[in-house]
């Protein structure tokens, strides 16, 4: 027997209809020829012992199936069952030259399908012994033609062996090769599927009439909205696509180009993107499938100018900072010469802009060099509202020195955010600045700092002016270096600001306030034990 032969449950479920349909014969049989041969040497009770072997073997094993039984186990019941009903009935008809000694092939011939390649000798083997047993206990006809009727039946049973041996070792052959393909199938179907969810560009396959049989989810979202679910039609979801797919197939139109449709974006926006297309015949060009190849080449010229930006601001970054410290040694000379000239009662109003316009130079060389290096700091559990009186006190002081509006707070008692302090104090002294300085007033209200939790587990700083506000395509470009409409601005706060929120895993926002004016939201962890990314609160400014 093979070690690694284990019947099937669909090889278990046919032998048990097989015995259920012999079992069932042979009552129907006893039932309405028992007088007649092959059963007239067997009584009633003979009958009945052997079919309620079958069946008591058949339920057993149906129930083993049931509960989780090992197929090689529930296949072994069913041979000994086979063998018990077989040899009841064979003795008890004559087990040398009764008519249902045919019974033991049949047995040796199961033994070999339910237990495996080499059973079914060990099952001839039994069969002989239990024949010849049989004419030792019961007795039969003469000592010669018993022996020439046992001979004859061992090489019977030999033969029977032998050829069923050879088919279930070409069966077992076939379920190993078969079970080997399922799996290579499954596992390249599942890395097909790995590989479509993750390409970057849609794959559709369409049959000749032009419905959709298989889509990945970058070929739905470019296809865009679903109309009809149950419409899978290439014309229902993409027209223009489709015509070009019938142009195609009628030999009238390119195997490929591009196309504009309208794809949805985020609130449900639906915004126009070029799209590549590509047909690619998977059978017959005439009435196969085709797959069908689209790329979002608005998307994809986004990526590179993105790519471009940041490699153009990396290299800005670069020169800054060999900038910063090569002005740094001269500029130090500026400010000491000045200091002398002070000192000996030179042109006051000359030295006095020289030490001014040196300060802010030296300011300015501080702020990119603070930029360009990575923001450190331990982050901790701050309550707000003293840190943010603090700031506005001295963000009232800016504001009469620049003629700017007053900068107001509003703050619960008690409300905190996961930061480290020195950070916090540099986000709301830039962000008030600017408030201040561009803020306004109206109705006598001016700039303000707010804080509120928000439901997400976070806090929510808002800094709030009634300023002109910024434009929704600028928002993103203010946070970049060196980007500023001041006159004497540097162009570096807002992006430190924002290096600074997210080193502390917050994320920093622009809004517009119903009333008009800015709306900066900074939105920090409430506590610094809470893990996991923050998702921005789209709370309305007010």
């Amino acid at each position: 027997m093979t070690a690694q032969w284990t019947p099937s449950l669909a090889t278990l479920r046919r032998a048990l209809l097989y015995r259920a349909g012999l079992g069932l014969l042979l009552a129907l049989l006893a039932a309405t020829w028992g007088d007649s041969p092959p059963l007239d040497r067997l009584s009633l009770l003979d009958v009945g012992a052997a079919i309620g072997i079958v069946v008591a073997t058949g339920l057993g094993v149906l129930y083993r199936l049931r509960t989780g039984g090992h197929p090689y186990w529930l296949g072994f019941s069913l041979v000994a069952g086979d063998f018990l009903a077989t040899t009841l009935l064979v003795w008890f008809s004559g087990p040398i030259d009764g008519p249902l000694v045919f019974l033991y092939p049949l047995a040796v011939v199961s033994t070999s399908f339910l237990l495996g390649p080499g059973a079914s000798y060990y099952g001839a083997a039994i069969a002989f012994m239990l024949q010849g047993s049989g004419y030792l206990v019961l007795g039969g006809p003469d000592l010669e033609t018993a022996g020439q009727e046992l001979v004859l039946n061992g090489l019977l049973l030999v033969a029977l062996a032998a050829l069923s041996d050879g088919l279930a070792n070409r069966l077992h052959r076939h379920e190993v090769r078969a079970q080997r393909r399922d799996r290579d199938v499954r596992t390249l179907t599942d890395l097909a599927e790995q590989v479509l969810e993750r390409v970057d560009s849609g794959l559709l396959v369409v049959d000749g009439r032009g419905y959709i049989q298989l889509s990945n989810p970058e070929g739905e979202h470019l296809l865009g909205e679903v109309k009809d679910p149950e419409n899978t039609h290439l014309g229902h979801r993409l027209p223009a696509l489709n015509r070009l797919f019938r142009d195609w197939k009628a030999d009238q139109g390119p195997a490929g180009g591009e196309l504009t449709t309208l794809i949805p974006e985020e609130e449900e926006e639906q915004v126009s993107h070029v799209v590549a297309y590509r047909f690619t015949p998977l059978g017959s060009h005439e009435g196969g499938t085709t797959l069908i190849h689209l790329y979002d080449l608005t998307e994809a010229r986004e990526r590179q100018h993105e790519q471009e930006r940041t490699e153009r601001l990396a290299a800005l970054g670069r020169l800054s900072a060999n900038l910063a410290h090569e002005i740094r040694n001269p500029l130090s000379a500026i400010q000491h010469a000045g200091q002398l000239l002070a000192e000996k009662g030179t042109d006051t109003r000359m030295t006095g802009i020289i030490q001014k316009e040196a300060d802010r130079l030296n300011d300015w060389v501080e702020t990119l060099l603070h930029h360009l290096r990575p923001p450190t700091g331990q982050a901790r559990t701050l309550e707000l509202e003293p840190l943010v009186a603090n700031a506005a006190r001295l963000l009232g002081s800016e504001g009469d020195s620049d003629g700017g509006g007053r900068l107001d707070w509003e703050v619960p008692s008690g409300l905190t955010a996961c930061i480290d302090e020195g950070h916090l104090q540099q986000i709301l002294w830039n962000l008030g600045v600017n408030a201040i300085r561009h803020g306004g007033t109206v109705d006598g209200e001016g700039s303000c700092i707010r804080a509120r939790a928000i439901t997400s587990g976070a806090t929510r700083i808002e800094i709030l002016d009634r300023g002109p506000g910024i434009p929704v395509g600028k928002r993103e470009q203010v946070f970049e270096p060196f980007y500023t409409t001041a006159a004497r601005g540097t162009g570096l706060g807002l992006g430190l600001v924002r290096e600074l929120v997210e080193a502390n895993n917050g994320i920093i926002t622009i809004e517009d306030r119903p009333d008009g004016g800015a709306c900066i939201a900074v939105e920090l962890p409430t506590q610094c034990h809470g893990g996991g990314k923050l998702e921005f609160d789209s709370s309305d400014c007010r």
